[in-house]
């Protein structure tokens, strides 16, 4: 599978927003944990060593910033895992929420999630908490990527996008796309959107 991969450098970790350097232009990647995010940004940059991943699935609590030539990218901590917060809302009102507010440079939130799994009342919270942010004229796309399509046969995965381009009408989604971060297929849709 050939596409345009961005280069992109690890620069550090940090405990909060505020803590982050400058930038003209952000991107951030999340999801639930165990979603593909770490091998999403694997995909789009083609570098292994450089991106981290924690070995146990939750526990990290740190905002991994990257640069690319034109913007930066920002890994936020996964979700789904009680040790983060006692609650979901509890989570956004935290180091993710404060970052999702206060960063007034984000262009563009991705979001890794698993096609086979069902799209959960967090994620929902989620998009009326971004909505909020809307509503304060910050302009950004909310994009989801289906990761571990190749775990699909052709009649499940055209089931789960029927699914999934319902929800996305349903609420508000901006953007999807099926990805494998096995075979790379979905890549070239994803890299169209990450570089415009």
């Amino acid at each position: 599978m050939t596409f345009r991969q961005i280069s992109i450098k690890y620069i550090d970790k940090f405990s909060s927003w505020d803590m982050l350097p400058d930038s003209p232009a952000e991107v951030c990647v999340m999801g639930r944990s165990n979603s593909g995010k770490s091998s999403f940004i694997r995909s789009i940059s083609g570098q292994k060593k450089s991106i981290h991943v924690s070995s146990t699935p939750g526990a990290t609590k740190k905002l991994f910033y990257y640069e690319s030539p034109g913007f930066s990218l920002v890994d936020l901590p996964g979700y789904g895992y009680a040790k983060i917060a006692h609650s979901y809302r509890d989570f956004l009102s935290g180091m993710i929420g404060n970052y999702l507010l206060n960063r007034p440079n984000i262009i563009k939130i991705y979001v890794t999630m698993d096609i086979r799994r069902e799209i959960t009342d967090e994620e929902v919270q989620l998009l009326d908490f971004m909505e909020t942010r809307k509503i304060d004229n910050r302009d950004f796309s909310f994009i989801f990527i289906l990761t571990k399509t190749d775990k699909l046969n052709q009649k499940d995965y055209n089931k789960r996008m029927k699914y999934f381009e319902f929800k996305k009408n349903e609420l508000g989604i901006d953007e999807i796309y099926p990805v494998s971060n096995l075979t790379l297929k979905g890549y070239e849709k994803v890299m169209e959107s990450l570089l415009r």
